[in-house]
Order: structure tokens, then C-alpha cells, then sequence
């Protein structure tokens, strides 16, 4: 198959992954793979990686006729599966199609947030011209069709993100690091360092609870204001020898492995949060709230522990739940059972290639 993604952010993040891996596995099943991306330097240069075809284009979306020139001449002849990640890039594609005048080329467009369906006529008329919307979470298809016209769940389908988890990590000592004794437990966060991750909420909960052998973790960054305010709180709340604003750090998976409780006490729903899924797949006991898509991959009490976003009591009461190890050692059996058998890669990669093996068979 000949598939080509459309890319137009400007900076790496989860969809940007998201892409990476798949692109991966697609050319080691020896599948055609070109990724046509913004002409930002962090863009070309993790892409370049993958040994593909890869085009710099403006993709400013609806306005942007230039990309979507460019594109009809890579996709005149033959069949193709565009694959675009939000509006703008789905504008893109359907004009490059028209153009090309190539009806064998289909276009699927995955939805990675949680926001209702546009339905202006220009919007009807976009919808029409996909072959398939792909939704990370039914919460994000539900929201989504909520306002969208009629039909366009015939064309719809949930597939889960996914991740996939390193075979080989390097040696650190999260403890030596952050000089933790051995006998303390260790609750981490990791994401972006900003509000709507309700990382007040958290901060507010562990000030609750009066355990000097309690550490809390938060990697991340985000906007300095915020992260001002919130080590602001931890230092009035006199907990800053037990809380600490770890950054950045590329080599997540590792902390992961030695961490004993993970949390996501997002605000906002989340359509499906990958933090959840790197949790589950080591074997960690993970809390999180039950307002996004987490809330399908996360049976409370058994693969997780869910809270109500904002309720700085309730997730207080978590954590001290997870802090015995029987309960944490038997929730992150669970959710890593869970995760190989529903949420692996494999499982992902097989869900979206049938869509693609469909598409192309329809041609």
C-alpha cells in the first residue's frame, strides 16, 4: 500500500509519535511511506530517522492552495491513502484530490480530541468527502457525532492509540537522583506541566496526607507562569522537600519502571491519554480521573483507580489506597495483562492496517 501522512504542527508532541511509529512498522512491512510536514526543523530531522520519502509543504489548510497543488502531483497516478490529522490537513487532501482528479486516492482522518462536530456547509461538505474518521476514543466519536450530520458514523471507527515500550532502557537510579531512601514510595506524574492536567488538584491532595516517606514526582514542562504558580503552592504548602518540579526528560519509561504510583488527575477530558497506557504497560498501579477516554481502558479497582476530576479528597484517599503494596502490586498485574492483551501495539497496528487493506480493496 501507498500510504502518505500529513503533518502541520509545529512542534513534537503525541501526534507526532503517534505518526513516527506507525510510518516505522509500515515500512517494515515493506509498505510505501511518504510524511509531508511543516518546514520546521524538529520536524525533518526526527522524520529523516525513518529513511522515507519526506516533503516540506506550508499546509495552512483551507486558504492553502500551494500544498494543495503540490500534493495533487504526488498522488496523480495511482492508488494512495492519505492520512491527515485534523481539518485544515483534511481541506488539503480533499482539494489535492479534486485536482489530481484521481478518485482511487482515499483520505481517512484520525481525531485525537474531544470536541464536538462542526456542521457549517463547509463542514458537510468535508465530511462527505472523507472515507473513514478514525477516533481515538468512543468518548471523542460520541462528543464528535453529537453535532455532526447524520451519516457520518456510517464511516466511523474507535481504535485506541497506543504506544510501544522500549526493549532496552538506560541505567539510572531514580532514587539516587532525587536522593529518595529506599523505603519511600515514589507517586509520579508526566505531561504537560499546565492547568488543565489538574496538577492543583494533586498538589492539593498530597499536602493532605502526612507521610514523610511520600514523594511526588512531576516531570514535564510547561508555560513558566504556571509552573511558577505551582511550585508557589508547594512551597506555601511545606511540602517541597517531598514534592519535587523534575523537567523534562526523554528517557520516561525508565522512571516509570521505578516508580510505584502513577497519576493523571486531569481536569479536561482526554481523549486517550498515552501517560494511562505507559503506566499500565510496566505494571503500575495508576490513578487517574474517570472524565476522558482513560475511562475505557481503566476498570477502577481492577487495572486502576479512577477519581473525580477536581476532588482533591478523593484523590487523596487514592493514593493512600495505592500506598499498600498488596492493592498496587495486584492493579498493576491486572493493567499490564490488560494492556498486552487490548491496548499492545501489535493490536493497534493490526486495527489500522485492516482500515487501510479495506480501503484500498474498495478502490
Amino acid at each position: 500500500m501507498n500510504i502518505i501522512h500529513l503533518v502541520s504542527n509545529r512542534v513534537w508532541g503525541g501526534g507526532e509519535q503517534y505518526v513516527y511509529d506507525l510510518c516505522s512498522h509500515l515500512k517494515t512491512d515493506g509498505h510505501q511511506v511518504t510524511v509531508i510536514h511543516k518546514p520546521y526543523k524538529v520536524l525533518s530531522d526526527r522524520f529523516s530517522e525513518l529513511d522515507i520519502p519526506l516533503y516540506s509543504m506550508p499546509l495552512r489548510g483551507i486558504t492553502d492552495l500551494i500544498s494543495a497543488v503540490r500534493l495533487s502531483r504526488i498522488i496523480r497516478n495511482g492508488n494512495s491513502i492519505i492520512h491527515v490529522h485534523n481539518y485544515k490537513d483534511a481541506f488539503t487532501a480533499c482539494f489535492a484530490r479534486r485536482i489530481a482528479g484521481n478518485d482511487k486516492a482515499r483520505i481517512i482522518l484520525t481525531r485525537h480530541l474531544v470536541k464536538p462536530g462542526k456542521n457549517s456547509c463547509l463542514y458537510r461538505w468535508l465530511y462527505r468527502q472523507l472515507d473513514c474518521i478514525i477516533f481515538v476514543s468512543a468518548l471523542a466519536r460520541d462528543r464528535f457525532l453529537s453535532t455532526a450530520p447524520d451519516g457520518i458514523g456510517d464511516k466511523s471507527s474507535v481504535i485506541h492509540n497506543s504506544i510501544i515500550t522500549p526493549d532496552s532502557l538506560p541505567d539510572i537510579d531514580i532514587r539516587k537522583e532525587f536522593g529518595i531512601n529506599a523505603d519511600s514510595k515514589i507517586i509520579m506524574f508526566h505531561g504537560r506541566i499546565e492547568q488543565e492536567k489538574g496538577l492543583d488538584t494533586l498538589v492539593d491532595a498530597f499536602q493532605t496526607i502526612k507521610d514523610d516517606n511520600l514523594y511526588l514526582l512531576l516531570f514535564g514542562t510547561g508555560s513558566k507562569d504556571y509552573h511558577d504558580h505551582l511550585q508557589e503552592m508547594i512551597d506555601n504548602a511545606g511540602i517541597s522537600s517531598r514534592v519535587r518540579l523534575a523537567g523534562f526528560r526523554n528517557n520516561i519509561t525508565e522512571y516509570i519502571r521505578q516508580t510505584d504510583i502513577g497519576v493523571l488527575p486531569s481536569i479536561v477530558p482526554e481523549a486517550c491519554p498515552l501517560s494511562c497506557m505507559e503506566y499500565m504497560s510496566q505494571g503500575k498501579c495508576l490513578i487517574a480521573t474517570d472524565n476522558g477516554g482513560q475511562a475505557e481502558f481503566i476498570q477502577s479497582g481492577q487495572t486502576g483507580i479512577l477519581v473525580p476530576p477536581g476532588d482533591a479528597q478523593k484523590l487523596a484517599e487514592a493514593i493512600i489506597k495505592a500506598t499498600d503494596s498488596n492493592v498496587a502490586g495486584t492493579i498493576g498485574k491486572e493493567a499490564a495483562e490488560w494492556f498486552q492483551t487490548n491496548l499492545s501495539y501489535g493490536v493497534f497496528y493490526r486495527k489500522i492496517t485492516d482500515i487501510y487493506a479495506k480501503l484500498s480493496a474498495d478502490k
